[in-house]
């Protein structure tokens, strides 16, 4: 899971000063400083921290673009003013209508707004502060929106100043409620987090949402009343049932695609026709079915997000196995059959591109495709209809600010010839205290292996002061690489076409794992990676680099102790040594999904799916996050067959006991429903969590890593909606990380303070 995204509260002055001791802590780096990229900070990755107390983070300034004309010329920029004076901190990624481009302004004094840029008139749709429904008043918006195909409707999420948290829709001149956290859901169970997918121009609102006591999925709001599209449990078109809905899109007549996994595991992308009652669902493609370019479908990524224009037509990314390509775009017209759009490493007018991302889909059938150029630069695509190939805006590129920028986040609507989309300024950090942030590495900048910085991934830092990222580097080739921090700069560790021991060599990092992190693990030594391979018959792998040379932790189709060969696996978590942990899907067992410990030449299961819990949360083991390791053992996040309900749980040694548990009590007189991101910050567990029947629904707590019936107290170090540091309240709370002396840095959002997202360091 990534961070949760539940709804706040915004405590009354009499909870703040009862919270304020958990709040104390520093702000290191906030949105709208001044940085080395030369416009002011806009955004920042989530936070690394290591046992000195040096936080690391991908920091990044945005500046939204318009296609078209021989020269890039920005619209609005990080550092520029809005039309009440005040300076903009940051843009969010722009929504396309007729009437105009909507995106979420971030200012640097902690303002917040839905805005709409006309021609070059930017105008307020809806401002923190202003009346909401029901007599209440907005205080924080989500950083995606949505917009009808004619533009007059725009669909947002925002958190309102009694802490409810809300989907709202706005035709400029009303406000409408679709749906609230809190409210009860037509599958059973009640709201818990929401995202807006789409709206239509006649008011309907399409969301997904997480449901506490209930099974989750995607909804529609028709304008009065929300109705189940697709949620777990329901019967699927492939046979079984989904266990799994993920995020889609909706178009003007009301069709739906979205990406799911059904009961096997099985994953696949999946339309809703609109009709009468509730939708009927079908297969677009399902993972193991043959492709446009031969062989068949991987595992589709967890954060899909596949797209859909106004007649239907529905585009989305697939990786491939035995294939032409090992990767494409594919495009499937409501009623025909699957294409090809574009394969990985194919010959086109604009070269042959690369690391292909998620696609969005215009009305002309026209597509944007962020990728790379094998042999040039990564940058945003243009595919018509007729299947050629245009750039649209490539890193570097000169723009009326210059150059340096990574361009990202298209929108489209009409005509994928006008796409309007964000250019991002971006440097590896590190602070060592506030206002103290040094760059290690910028886009653009030349690299030890040649070539230079194409694009950053979150870094990981730990024990012995390790810092480590993975960068795409543009030389001759494209190739990917594993970078720590030193001294002097960066310092290669490991590259794309290195060997590895087993056989093969590695096509890439960081490809395919079963979560959504994309980082390497450090620990006592060293530190711990997934790799892509190649020139192999195992597709993935784990492996430690503890010396010069990697070691191997686990390999696809090898066997796994208790039967079964392993397919995939999660980020391990290094325990320092030769010992690593991991979660692993599995093939030819009747328990396909289990965590493991690698301890030198031996493996053995600490869990697996269909597993007694034997704790005294009862049941049966589900599935698994992918775990985290620290000096009192390993802990992973996992959900057991009694309704669904999720514990964290320890092993250490031969022991597996039970810390957490859904419905367990919460500090501040509620319960725990939902687990994510825990971290150890020296012999305590760190977790975001969410709650229920309290006075505050989400925060990241801490607690003594001992298993313990009862528990062992549990503390808060942030809630949604207390006091930050400096001032203001926490509105969306990022993952935290941990140090071995006990630390805490997360990077927030804020509301009612002097800034609007910073990176903090709790004590």
């Amino acid at each position: 899971m990534r961070p949760l995204f539940l709804r706040a509260i915004l405590a009354a002055a009499t909870t703040w000063a009862a919270l304020a001791s958990i709040a104390r802590g520093a702000v290191l780096v906030a949105a709208g400083d001044p940085s080395a990229l030369g416009l002011p900070f806009s955004r920042f990755s989530d936070a690394a921290l290591d046992d000195r107390g040096r936080v690391a983070f991908v920091g990044a300034s945005a500046v939204l673009f318009k296609a078209g004309g021989a020269a890039l010329r920005h619209v609005l920029a990080a550092g520029e003013r809005g039309p009440d004076g005040r300076l903009v901190a940051d843009l969010g990624a722009p929504a396309v209508g007729g009437a105009g481009v909507v995106a979420r302004l971030l200012f640097a004094d902690g303002g917040a707004g839905i805005y709409r840029l006309r021609d070059t008139r930017l105008e307020p749709l809806v401002v923190a502060g202003a009346p909401a429904p029901g007599g209440l008043r907005f205080a924080a918006f989500g950083a995606s929106v949505t917009v009808s195909g004619d533009g007059r409707r725009v669909a947002f999420s925002a958190l309102l100043d009694d802490g409810s948290r809300g989907i709202f829709v706005t035709d400029g001149a009303t406000l409408a409620t679709a749906a609230s956290t809190g409210e009860v859901s037509p599958g059973g169970g009640t709201f818990q987090q929401l995202r807006a997918l789409g709206v239509t121009s006649a008011g309907r609102v399409g969301f997904r949402a997480v449901v506490s006591s209930g099974p989750d999925g995607l909804f529609l709001w028709d304008g009065t009343a929300i109705a189940a599209v697709a949620i777990v449990g329901d019967a699927s078109p492939i046979g079984g049932q989904f266990v799994e809905v993920g995020a889609g899109s909706l178009n003007d007549a009301g069709t739906w695609v979205f990406r799911a996994t059904v009961s096997g595991p099985k994953s696949g992308v999946f339309r809703a026709d609109a009709g009468t009652g509730r939708p009927a669902i079908r297969a677009v493609a399902v993972e193991g079915e043959s492709t446009p370019i031969g062989g068949t479908f991987r595992p589709f990524a967890r954060a899909l997000l596949p797209a859909i224009n106004a007649s239907g037509t529905i585009a989305f990314r697939g990786v491939v196995t035995d294939g032409l390509f090992s990767a494409g775009i594919f495009l499937a017209p409501a009623g025909g059959a699957l294409e090809k759009v574009i394969g990985a490493g194919e010959t086109t007018q604009a070269g042959r591109l690369s690391q292909l991302r998620d696609p969005v889909l215009a009305d002309d059938d026209g597509i944007i495709v962020p990728a790379g150029l094998i042999g040039g630069t990564s940058g945003l695509f243009r595919v018509t209809r007729a299947r050629t190939v245009a750039e649209v805006a490539l890193l570097g590129q000169q723009t009326d600010l210059g150059g340096g920028f990574r361009f990202t986040d298209p929108g489209v609507r009409d005509d994928a010839g006008a796409a309007v989309f964000l250019g991002l300024r971006e440097g590896l950090f590190v602070a060592s205290g506030p206002g103290q942030a040094a760059p290690v590495a910028m886009l653009g900048d030349s690299t030890p292996l040649g070539g230079h910085y194409e694009e950053f991934d979150p870094p990981a830092a730990g024990a012995g002061g390790r810092v480590v990222f993975a960068a795409g580097v543009l030389g001759p080739e494209f190739r990917r690489a594993l970078f720590m921090v030193g001294r002097n700069g960066a310092v290669p560790v490991l590259k794309t076409g290195d060997r590895v021991p087993g056989g093969g060599s590695i096509r890439d990092f960081f490809v395919g794992v079963l979560d959504a992190v994309t980082r390497v693990s450090v620990g006592p030594g060293g530190f711990a990676f997934q790799a892509d391979l190649t020139h192999t018959s195992s597709a993935t792998g784990l492996f430690a680099r503890l010396g010069r040379r990697p070691l191997v932790v686990a390999r696809a189709r090898a066997h796994a102790p208790g039967g079964g060969r392993y397919s995939s696996f999660g980020t391990p978590a290094l325990l320092g040594g030769r010992r690593a942990a991991f979660v692993a899907r599995l093939t030819g067992a009747p328990s396909d999904l289990g965590i493991f410990l690698r301890n030198g030449g031996r493996t053995r299961v600490l869990a697996r799916a269909g597993d007694i819990t034997g704790t005294r949360l009862p049941g049966k083991f589900e599935s698994f996050d992918s775990p985290v390791a620290g000096a009192p053992g390993v802990a992973f996040r996992a959900t057991v067959d009694q309704h669904g309900r999720q514990g964290l749980f320890l092993t250490a040694g031969a022991a597996r006991g039970l810390l957490l548990a859904g419905g367990d009590a919460a500090p501040d007189g509620g319960r725990f429903t939902v687990f994510d991101a825990p971290v150890f910050a020296g012999s305590r567990l760190v977790f975001h969590a969410a709650v229920i029947g309290g006075s505050h629904d989400e925060g990241i707590f801490r607690m003594a890593a001992s298993p313990a019936d009862p528990p062992a107290p549990v503390e808060a170090v942030a809630w949604l909606g207390g006091p930050a540091p400096g001032g203001g309240a926490f509105v969306v709370l990022g993952d935290p990380a941990g140090n071995a002396a006990g630390a805490v840095a997360l990077t927030a959002d804020l509301s009612g303070g002097p800034v609007s997202r910073a990176i903090l360091v709790l004590p």
